[in-house]
């Protein structure tokens, strides 16, 4: 019950006693609107007028935002807001990330060798990629020249013509300091003791400016042909990670109450240090054994190489067809450290009879495998490539060539291995595979038979 239709918050309605807000007077909501806007007033007279005090001095606006005189409060705080004082600073951003600088050069074709222990120079006229503008082919086509400072993996691998002899690879700085010497063994009773393959790498803190450069030599008792193409010798630089990846941006801060700034967004935060992410030693298998992982490792990068396919020999004085070349897989796998894992290395397709050569085996390790190549076949059909599987790169060999002009086929290569045979044209015979995994070629004329395939190899880095 009311009792009064000028109380507030309410009023009495047609003089029943109850309370209707639909009739309340203009006096009663012009209260109720101050006392929700401004909440409660302080009024005084002063000099014969009534003057508001507000419970928060708003006369002259916040600090950094003043207000306009005789601006009423409503537009100024429709102003505030228009203007994004109520919003928070943003936080600011994260780190800036990796940018890989790189280069890999290799040449195009053969580069004789002189027989000595005195290094020579290797020269590169191409690259399989350069993101820093570090290799010219002139007037330096030797030099790989840093030009952003840090530390790099320097790596390269030089690839021979079938000799005997020992082999060696140098990597210098700025023409004089060594970095790195990686040898193979010599021939043992004139047997190759490792492949035709010398590979080194080590890590070095460069300068801008600073040059890198590789050299070679090799015993085989003469000049002796350095092979061409990316695959077989070259050379490369990797600048090393030296910060993590970028932080989120940092958020917004919350809304500031009664005009006041928002409380500052958190900076973000900056990613973890990137790893290095490097395998620096390695394992090599030229046949069946067991891998124990050495003592803290728990990461590990495989490579396997199927064993190349044999060639047949001449079948009714027809030329023969190339066999296929082995297959190449590689992965990175999680490993305990101690722990045994079987070791297969293919071996290599020999060569066949009348018109059938032998099909290379299969490499494999920790479910990652090669197969080898599919050796000439009857009716001289080319032999097919080995099959790559369970890496996380695979690649197929490829398949033996047909004969071109009663010549024998070419052998199939092994993708990141060797190369495929081809006929020798003094002899009329079909050259044996290169190591590794590398397919034969086939016979020329009657009498004169196909090559053997190369063998097969798995390499564990870790």
């Amino acid at each position: 019950m009311c009792g009064s239709c000028n109380c507030n918050p309410c009023c009495c309605s047609g003089g029943s006693g109850e309370c209707d807000p639909a009739n309340e007077p203009t006096s009663s909501a012009l209260n109720n609107f101050i006392a929700s806007f401004f909440g409660t007033l302080t009024k005084t007279c002063v000099d014969g007028n009534v003057v508001w005090t507000l419970p928060c001095d708003l006369e002259g606006g916040i600090p950094g935002f003043p207000r306009i005189p005789g601006e009423g409060i409503a537009c100024y705080l429709v102003r505030m807001a228009e203007s994004g004082v109520f919003i928070g600073p943003q936080g600011p951003p994260g780190a800036t990330g990796y940018d890989v600088k790189a280069c890999k050069v290799f040449f195009s074709v053969n580069q004789s060798i002189p027989n000595g222990a005195v290094p020579t120079v290797v020269t590169f006229d191409q690259e399989e990629y350069d993101t820093d503008n570090m290799h010219a082919p002139i007037p330096n086509p030797s030099r790989i020249t840093i030009n952003t400072a840090g530390k790099y993996l320097i790596q390269g691998q030089a690839g021979w013509a079938d000799s005997v002899g020992g082999k060696a690879i140098f990597f210098t700085k700025n023409g004089a300091l060594a970095i790195g010497t990686f040898r193979q063994p010599t021939d043992v009773g004139g047997v190759v003791a490792v492949p035709n393959i010398v590979q080194g790498h080590a890590i070095v803190d460069l300068a801008i400016g600073d040059y890198i450069e590789m050299s070679v030599s090799q015993v085989s008792g003469a000049a002796l042909n350095l092979l061409p193409t990316s695959q077989s010798t070259w050379f490369a630089a990797t600048r090393q990670a030296d910060s993590g990846l970028n932080g989120t941006n940092g958020t917004n801060g919350i809304n500031g109450t009664n005009g006041t700034n928002g409380i500052n967004g958190t900076n973000g935060t900056n990613g973890t240090n990137g790893t290095n992410g490097i395998f620096s030693t390695s394992e090599v298998f030229l046949a069946n054994g067991n891998f124990t992982v050495p003592a803290g490792i728990t990461k590990v990068l495989v490579e396997c190489y199927g064993g190349g396919g044999g060639a047949g020999d001449v079948s009714g004085g027809s030329s023969q067809s190339g066999a296929g070349g082995g297959a190449y897989a590689a992965a990175i796998k999680t490993v305990v450290p101690a722990a045994i894992h079987a070791v297969v290395v293919g071996a290599a397709g020999a060569a066949g009879g009348a018109g059938v050569g032998g099909t290379g085996g299969t490499s494999s390790i920790l479910l990652v495998s090669a197969t080898g190549g599919v050796g000439q076949g009857a009716g001289s059909n080319p032999g097919a490539g080995g099959t790559a599987a369970g890496g996380d790169l695979n690649f197929n060999g490829q398949p033996g060539a047909l004969t071109v002009g009663g010549g024998g086929g070419k052998g199939g290569d092994c993708p990141k291995g060797g190369s495929g045979g081809v006929t020798d044209v003094a002899l009329s015979t079909g050259q044996n595979g290169r190591f590794p995994g590398g397919g034969a070629a086939g016979g020329t004329v009657s009498n004169n038979g196909g090559g053997a395939g190369a063998a097969g190899l798995v390499v564990v880095w870790y």
